[in-house]
């Protein structure tokens, strides 16, 4: 396999992990902000029932393995696109920059990965079906509620999504002619 169709495949399956990411992670937040109530401070509604609560996160928790699955192909096409071209990378600004933009946003969706993790323990493993559980708290509630990590997550979709639209678009692309 060339290395011009090593990079395709590489560019397509970054692609193909970012909207698996995205999607899950849109869809991931309408379950979320349907189950909390905005107030000065988000918190869990008073009129839902616990039954009808425990489905939320159990259903969140579900598509955050397609989610978790569509960062981690994402990561790999990134990791892999990096070592190929890293000889030619300073020739190639618009790869840099879609690099340079996912990496940004790489630390806060690991700490939000081990969070989904754990959530996922929680409910799969320890089969804990009782929302008051501190674990419901601390990796469910806790990023919706904690301000800096909902916007440095919400700063990471800008990220990721600048870098998908350089990795279609290649802004910077300079071709040398010889």
């Amino acid at each position: 396999m060339t290395k011009e169709n090593l990079n395709k495949l590489f560019y397509s399956l970054a692609l193909i992990g970012f909207s698996l990411w995205l999607g899950g992670n849109v869809a991931r937040n309408a379950i979320a902000y349907d189950l909390l109530e905005i107030t000065e401070q988000l918190k869990i509604k008073s009129k839902i029932e616990h039954q009808e609560y425990w489905y939320g996160i159990y259903h969140f928790t579900n598509i955050g393995a397609y989610t978790s699955s569509g960062f981690l192909l994402l990561f790999v096409s990134v990791l892999a696109l990096l070592i190929i071209n890293y000889k030619i990378l300073r020739l190639k600004g618009w790869l840099f920059m879609a690099i340079a933009c996912f990496l940004i946003a790489l630390p806060i969706n690991i700490l939000i990965l081990y969070q989904d993790i754990m959530l996922g323990i929680i409910i799969y493993y320890q089969n804990i079906k009782d929302v008051s559980h501190i674990g419901f708290e601390q990796y469910f509630l806790n990023r919706f509620i904690n301000v800096t990590i909902n916007a440095l997550s919400n700063l990471s979709y800008l990220l990721c999504l600048t870098s998908a639209i350089i990795l279609i678009w290649k802004p910077l692309n300079i071709e040398h002619k010889s």
